[in-house]
């Protein structure tokens, strides 16, 4: 390596750039529309531990150059000084991986983070001056989301941070596969660094990443889930069974509501708390008496956030059961329906009893035989043949010494004025 004072054999080194800058006025100036073009190696950007290449476009024969790791000709930060014919001389920036060239080129081999810079060509010959900007990029690691809390009230704000590497480039946020970009509700930091979200909604909740680029590589973090809180909204009772049920029939009330999470219910009836208590949404009752009608109400609580929703439905008795179920309890009613199956077993019993006698007096045998004697003072009747037992009735006559008489219904006659006689139809 050269020495940074002086060149071999020569005299100082400002001496050589004077004696340069007469010898350029003979040349042609820099064109104003040359710039420093960057070649990295490899490509397609400069990256830690690879090499790039500033050079001077379009290519220019040049008597003198001075390179400056600055935005301007700090002498603290020259780098080098390439004089044709004469090579380079160091200056104070010069790190030992800079090499001038004689198309006024500057190569830097073993890239590192810091050599992100302007860098600054001062041409003397020409009084040109060319500043270019180098960025030095290594391999990005995947970056990370974190947060003070992801799961956030609705109506509150939710805050993302990604934690990046320095040589981003380029940073993105995205939710359930959506790029999200500031306006409306979105708010992002300088760099994109932060996502804010004020007055977060249901529909905020989802799978963030953050994605992060540079012309090197690119990598997106893991995905992490935020979940937003709400409700109860809407409560609703959903009945199955009739609306108006009949005694004994099956009545069941489901109750839902939009929360997340899902809410904690309670029931009433009739403005009062069911005991024991009943922490489902589903109600199940058999009605068996009016007691059991009237309003239930479903109340949905989200502990979470404090809210609470109420739905209620009424139940009745069916139609014609209402005034007599409302006036008589359970145990009369059933007290009432027993009465009458007992009354109703009596009356068959009786109707049975009086059949049965009925029927065994039908079946008495008919008296038939030969002639019956009659009282000495009437006259003689005798059969005069056989008659047929459907022809033969019985009357039952008396007889008193002062005529005939019909039989008083007050009591029997006596034995000795009583005979039968035998009559037979014409």
């Amino acid at each position: 390596m050269r020495d940074p004072g002086v060149w071999a054999g020569e005299g100082p080194w400002q001496g050589l750039l004077l004696a340069a800058a007469v010898l350029g006025s003979c040349l042609q100036p820099a064109p104003a529309q040359s710039h420093i073009a960057l070649t990295p190696d490899p490509p397609p950007a400069p990256q830690v531990g690879g090499a790039v290449t500033l050079a001077l476009q379009p290519p220019q024969s040049l008597a003198v150059c001075t390179w400056y790791r600055a935005a301007e000709s700090v002498s603290s930060a020259e780098i080098l000084t390439y004089v044709q014919d004469k090579g380079q001389r160091n200056g104070p920036s010069y790190t030992g991986r800079e090499t001038g060239r004689p198309d006024c080129s500057l190569h830097i081999t073993g890239l590192m983070l810091n050599d992100s810079s302007p860098y600054f060509l001062w041409m003397p010959t020409t009084g040109s001056k060319i500043t270019v900007t180098l960025a030095v990029y290594e391999m990005l690691l995947q970056p990370k989301v974190i947060s003070s809390n992801f799961t956030v009230v609705e109506n509150r704000t939710l805050n993302l941070t990604c934690e990046a590497p320095p040589s981003t480039e380029t940073l993105l946020w995205d939710r359930d596969g959506s790029v999200l970009v500031p306006g409306g509700r979105v708010e992002l930091s300088t760099g994109n660094r932060t996502l804010t979200v004020p007055g977060v909604g249901r529909d905020d909740a989802g799978n963030y990443t953050c994605e992060v680029r540079n012309p090197i590589n690119t990598v997106r973090s893991k995905g992490v889930i935020v979940t937003v809180i709400y409700g109860p909204v809407a409560a609703h009772i959903t009945l199955t069974g009739p609306l108006h049920p009949l005694l004994g029939d099956n009545v069941t009330l489901t109750c839902a509501a939009d929360s997340f999470p899902a809410p904690q219910f309670h029931w009433s009836h009739n403005g009062s708390d069911l005991v024991p208590a009943l922490t489902s949404a589903v109600l199940s009752l058999v009605l068996r008496g009016a007691e059991q009608t009237g309003v239930f109400e479903c109340h949905a609580t989200n502990p979470h956030t404090g809210r609470r929703a109420t739905t209620s439905v009424s139940i009745g008795l069916g139609p014609g059961l209402g005034q007599q179920a409302g006036s008589l309890s359970g145990g009369t009613i059933a007290g009432i329906i027993i009465g009458t199956l007992v009354g109703l077993g009596l009356l068959v019993f009786v109707f049975y009893y009086f059949w049965g006698q009925s029927k065994r007096h039908s079946k008495k045998p008919v008296q038939t035989g030969s002639r019956t004697p009659v009282a000495p003072h009437g006259p003689d009747v005798t059969r005069s043949g056989p008659l047929k037992e459907e022809e033969v009735s019985y009357s039952s006559v008396a007889f008193r010494a002062g005529g005939l008489q019909t039989p008083r219904p007050q009591g029997p006659a006596k034995a000795d004025t009583t005979v039968y006689a035998e009559v037979k139809k014409k």
